[in-house]
């Protein structure tokens, strides 16, 4: 720029008693990552120059006046230790733009992209025909084998599998024989003391009819009275000793506390200890089951 030269300037500020004006050339000029944004955008190819080199990649200089990074991973293909193994500074590059971050201003370029990737062919290994056919063989060994042992895993499996099955079966079978035995046990008691309860009433009036057989009288009409007393006496004695019943034995008996029921004590220096004296109430059993104990007065 010289003297006389036609420029575009903008007025900063304004002294009026001064007659003075400040002007400004440098605000009307864009910023360099303003003109590189207006110039470029993700996906262009673009030249550039290496400026430093570092550990994670190198850093190019862009003609915007702007630098934008090259990852080590975007350098090549292949696996690189350090960008100076490929690049040197002030080497001229065509990269790619891959991203920009306008908040940051910062540019991420790529080499490798504007590379062609390396086919990988696969190498195979020549075989003579006898290796196929040994190694055929042997794969067929091995899946036979492979089989057989599926097999017996299976065999193995279901022969559990009925054990398991025979041992619940016993098992439920056993149960089940506990339950009809006790239930048959059940029903027989049942049956044997059904009639229990009405043989317990019963023995009330058996003791009314016996005392009544005890009244002495010369009365005709009354002998001829207990006469029939005497009948259903002994007629109810028979019913009861048909079901079971049974009289529980006192007469010079040793007292037994399962069978007797001592109210009083005596002494008789004839009969030994223990022995029972007399007997209040008679006392029965129906089968092995006392239903009402004897009352009786034992001997001290």
């Amino acid at each position: 720029m010289s003297v006389g030269d036609e420029v575009e300037v903008i007025i900063l500020k304004l002294n009026r008693e001064r007659n003075r004006i400040s002007l400004g050339l440098k605000q009307l000029t864009k910023k360099p990552f303003e003109l590189f944004l207006e110039n470029n955008s993700v996906g262009d190819v673009v030249t550039g120059t290496v400026i430093n080199l570092v550990d994670f990649g190198a850093f190019v200089k862009l003609k915007e006046n702007v630098e934008g990074l090259v990852h080590i991973s975007q350098i090549s293909h292949d696996h690189i230790e350090k960008a100076s193994d490929v690049l040197n500074i002030g080497e001229e590059v065509q990269v790619k733009i891959i991203n920009i971050d306008e908040e940051n201003q910062k540019i991420s370029l790529s080499i490798k992209e504007l590379l062609e990737k390396p086919v990988e062919e696969p190498v195979e290994e020549e075989k003579n025909e006898e290796e196929v056919v040994i190694e055929e063989e042997k794969e067929e060994v091995v899946e036979e084998k492979t089989a057989e042992e599926l097999l017996q895993e299976k065999v193995d499996k279901l022969e559990e599998e009925l054990k398991q099955s025979e041992d619940k079966y016993l098992r439920l079978y056993a149960e089940f024989e506990n339950f009809k035995r006790r239930k048959n046990k059940e029903i027989e008691t049942n049956n044997v003391y059904k009639s229990q309860k009405v043989i317990t009433e019963i023995l009330p009036s058996l003791d009314n009819l016996e005392r009544a057989l005890q009244v002495e009288s010369d009365n005709e009409e009354i002998k001829s009275l207990l006469k029939g007393v005497e009948m259903v006496y002994e007629g109810l004695l028979n019913v009861l000793k048909s079901e079971g019943v049974e009289l529980i034995e006192t007469e010079n008996a040793q007292f037994d506390p399962n069978y007797h029921h001592a109210v009083m004590q005596d002494e008789d220096s004839e009969k030994e200890s223990g022995v029972i004296l007399d007997t209040f109430q008679k006392g029965y059993k129906l089968k092995d089951r006392v239903i009402r104990p004897a009352m009786v007065k034992v001997n001290s």
